[in-house]
């Protein structure tokens, strides 16, 4: 065959045993009509420009079809039609597809396995350079219910999360409160300036509804929880209030923090008429 360099056309197509092994081709451009099809490497000293269709073999979570010369178990594969992984380490992190994008759970036998952080673990994390007078979230999901054949009577989620052990652990998780499936924390740099006026850790916003009818809304909601085997609170401010499921009789199910004796003090029912007539009075012990 004929090589042409310096911007050079070669027609039709150029397969592996077209080229000899080891051939250094001339400096310059090659410009091919047809296709490029190699067994083995084909390396760009520069910029290799595809203005086409370019063609990777899906790979494996071990060996990724788009993977870096330096670091061969880092890069993408597909696992699936429709899906792309993201593989680090020879591990998939994340995977986009027909949910959308998918962060998986970090999985390993110790903190110190390749590509683990030892001091944190995050499944995603996004960071923002704010603009002034701008709303920046830091996740928004935006969930657009469309049912037009059937009444719908499944829960909708615009946000779930699900923390769980691995099929295979067999350690305590031993912090009084280690499993925290929402955690809020706001915080200002060391080296900032200017003033806060007001910090949410969680904030319900008044729904806004027009066209559809909403018969109940809910600012918190919690259900009664019973699955703990020695506690089951729905609420704790701390060195404030606590509600629990009391089934003493004379018991409230609130307890509210008593400043002079510095702990928390059941609150409970006087008896009838003891606040008035029709009246109860609620108690707390001396």
């Amino acid at each position: 065959m004929t090589w042409l360099n310096r911007g050079g056309m070669l027609g039709g197509g150029i397969s592996n045993k077209d080229v000899p092994d080891a051939y250094t081709p001339p400096d310059g451009t090659w410009n091919v009509t047809g296709s490029v099809a190699a067994s083995a490497a084909i390396t760009a000293g520069t910029t290799l420009g595809v203005t086409g269709v370019a063609s990777f073999a899906v790979g494996t979570v071990g060996a990724p079809g788009i993977a870096f010369t330096a670091y061969p178990t880092t890069g993408f594969y597909s696992d699936a039609e429709g899906y792309i992984d993201v593989v680090s380490y020879g591990a998939s992190k994340a995977q986009l597809g027909y949910y959308g994008l998918y962060s998986k759970n970090f999985l390993a036998s110790s903190n110190t396995s390749a590509g683990f952080n030892t001091d944190a673990a995050y499944n995603l994390e996004f960071r923002f350079a704010n603009k002034a007078s701008t709303p920046t979230w830091g996740i928004k999901s935006s969930v657009q219910m469309n049912d037009v054949s059937a009444a719908k009577t499944a829960v909708s989620t615009g946000i779930y999360s699900n923390l769980t052990t691995s099929t295979t652990n067999t350690q305590n998780h031993s912090a009084a409160l280690g499993w925290r499936v929402f955690e809020s924390e706001a915080t200002t740099h060391a080296s900032s300036t200017g003033v806060v006026t007001g910090i949410v850790n969680y904030h319900v916003a008044n729904g806004t509804f027009s066209g559809a009818t909403v018969t109940n809304q809910y600012g918190f909601y919690c259900e009664a929880l019973s699955g703990a085997g020695t506690l089951n609170i729905p609420l704790e401010l701390v060195s404030c209030m606590r509600g629990d499921y009391s089934a003493t009789a004379g018991d409230t199910r609130l307890l509210v923090y008593d400043v002079d004796n510095a702990t928390l003090e059941r609150v409970t029912v006087g008896i009838a008429d003891s606040g008035g007539a029709g009246y109860k009075l609620l108690r707390i012990a001396n």
